[in-house]
């Protein structure tokens, strides 16, 4: 994940800083020993929750921590949605456990750089519609990519099976037979192909089922 830092909204660390400067004022002006105590703490309090966030991301773990920087959780992170923000709660999915509750009191910019991160929308370029999104490849069909034009054309096909790879395999042009000449028959043989004088092989001999005999019979020449 990209690293952020969440932390106390600027509204409440200021909070902090007048409810501290106002105790001290009593305990000086107003003789009040008990307002030594309480104004330097909020004075204090109010300079560590603005520099030390609640909950630091970083690539690989997230970190919860107290507003004195103390770390009282650290827990693995390997992308956004190892991570879960419901009604306002932000959870650690692979451990189920509720980190912290970020409905009051964070900076609104942290809030929004967390669910960017969390919905996908962080960093994505924007669509037809103008709004940020990325669009989705997953499920769709590879669609074969012809390499070379001509007879032959090798085009590359997504394999699947027991072998996983890319291959490829010629596709042959189609072939269309030329038209025969006027007058052929593929049965009837050619003047080339006219039976000559003198004994020719009749094919019709009895044989064996598998070596089948021949008969020869005496062809007169032709003209005769």
């Amino acid at each position: 994940m990209t690293p952020l830092n969440i932390r106390i909204s600027l509204p409440i660390t200021i909070l902090y800083l007048v409810l501290g400067a106002v105790f001290l004022s009593i305990a000086i002006f107003g003789d009040r020993p008990i307002y030594f105590f309480a104004g330097p703490i909020f004075l204090i309090l109010g300079c560590l929750v603005r520099f030390i966030p609640t909950v630091q991301i970083s690539r690989h773990e997230l970190k919860v921590k107290t507003p004195i920087g103390i770390t009282t959780g650290t827990y693995p992170v390997r992308f956004p949605g190892d991570l879960a923000l419901v009604d306002g709660k932000l959870w650690h999915v692979p451990t189920n456990s509720k980190l912290v509750s970020l409905k009051f009191g964070f900076d609104k910019n942290d809030l929004a750089k967390l669910q960017a991160q969390l919905t996908g929308t962080a960093g994505a370029p924007p669509t037809q519609g103008g709004q940020q999104g990325w669009q989705s490849s997953v499920g769709q069909p590879q669609q074969p990519v012809a390499e070379h034009q001509g007879f032959y054309q090798q085009v590359s096909y997504p394999t699947h099976g027991a072998y996983q790879g890319q291959g490829t395999y010629p596709q042959q042009a189609s072939y269309q037979q030329p038209p025969a000449p006027h007058g052929y028959s593929p049965y009837q043989p050619s003047p080339q192909q006219a039976p000559q004088s003198g004994w020719q092989a009749s094919g019709t001999g009895l044989g064996s089922e598998h070596s089948p005999q021949n008969d020869y019979r005496y062809m007169p020449p032709q003209g005769q």
